[in-house]
């Protein structure tokens, strides 16, 4: 499937082609420390102080084609986060996403339906098209905790005295402790790559009956008797159910991963793995998102339940006191006022109209 230059569209009202602005300029500095609607910059100034508060992971206040919007560099969870903070809004609920063209579109979401080439290209009033795949990050599984079976990197405690131990073979990378004194080696084997404790302690090394696990460092004897594993979490205590073996505690707040710009934020698309996207109807718009080179989030400048504003006038202080920069007000005079249309597109091409 041939996707069209990125370098222009066609316009929605007159059928003639139209520039998304000049390429390369400069990027403006910052005259005043005055608030941007204040000074009332010229309209390049303005999207370019935007465009170095997204590269710098911020927030933005700005006019799209339908609607005043928080913007933010849709790549970056930490971001984007952000905005349901500001927006008190729940994260179960998903975000638009705009691009600069279907070139942009192209590489964040995994197929395009044909039929979404030509709604694009001759819809007249903004389009929000929600497509089933979006290219997201690959998540990390989390690690098992089961003490059932040794796996990888496990430490193996030596038998109790008296008891023999059974023959059961640690798993690879294995870390095999010297039988207790006076016993006989069980006749089992370590496995591939397993390392051997010896039987007799190194100097200043810990107390512990237990061997230490690989990557360990010895800790003094006034420290816990039970070894560090490899991977464990600093603080946190071994399981009674499996000696040695560190659990990591939960943490207060959710981790999350360093934006990368070849995939999506998780948490910017639906949990179906679908994702909500429109090219916007402004070449002012359009052309700072080309010179960002990513999506950029595009959700309604309120709080979440309340009215959404049409104009600058509507958005409540507290909105406008949380975003890192404010895009001229004077700029919405290219918006619509009225939210856009939304359609939800299989790759059969079956189209579901959510609103009109």
């Amino acid at each position: 499937m041939s996707r069209p230059s990125g370098s222009s569209r066609p316009s929605r009202s007159s059928g003639s082609s139209r520039a998304f602005g000049p390429s390369g300029s400069s990027r403006p500095s910052r005259s005043s420390s005055a608030p941007a609607h204040a000074a009332a910059p010229s309209p390049n100034a303005s999207w370019g102080e935007a465009l170095r508060v997204l590269r710098e992971g911020g927030v933005i206040l700005y006019p799209t084609d339908t609607i005043w919007g928080l913007g933010c560099d849709a790549t970056d969870p930490a971001a984007v986060e952000r905005i349901f903070r500001i927006k008190a809004r729940p994260e179960a609920k998903s975000l638009v996403l705009l691009v600069s063209d279907l070139d942009m579109l192209a590489r964040y979401v995994k197929a395009i339906p044909d039929i979404a080439l030509d709604l694009v290209e001759v819809n007249d009033r903004p389009m929000t098209i929600i497509y089933p795949d979006a290219v997201v990050a690959p998540s990390t599984p989390a690690p098992s905790s089961s003490p059932s079976t040794p796996g990888l990197d496990a430490v193996v405690a030596p038998s109790a005295p008296g008891l023999s131990s059974p023959p059961s073979t640690p798993g690879l990378d294995a870390v095999v402790a010297p039988s207790a004194p006076g016993l006989s080696s069980p006749p089992s084997s370590p496995g591939p790559d397993a390392v051997v404790a010896p039987s007799t302690p190194a100097p200043g090394s810990s107390p512990s009956p237990y061997a230490p696990c690989l990557g360990a460092v010895a800790a003094p004897s006034s420290s816990s008797p039970s070894a560090p594993c490899l991977g464990a979490v600093p603080g946190s205590s071994p399981s009674p159910s499996a000696p040695g073996a560190a659990v990591a505690p939960v943490p207060a707040d959710r981790a999350l991963p360093r934006p990368d710009r070849r995939f999506l934020a998780a948490n910017a698309v639906a949990a179906d793995g679908s994702v909500g996207i429109r090219i916007p109807l402004m070449p002012e718009l359009c052309d700072m998102i080309r010179r960002f080179g990513r999506p950029i989030v595009s959700t309604s400048a309120n709080v979440s339940g309340e009215p959404s504003p049409r104009v600058f006038a509507d958005i409540p202080d507290s909105i406008r006191g949380a975003a890192d920069y404010i895009v001229d007000p004077s700029l919405e005079s290219s918006s619509t006022g009225l939210a856009s249309q939304i359609l939800k597109l299989s790759l059969s091409g079956e189209v579901q109209i959510l609103r009109m």
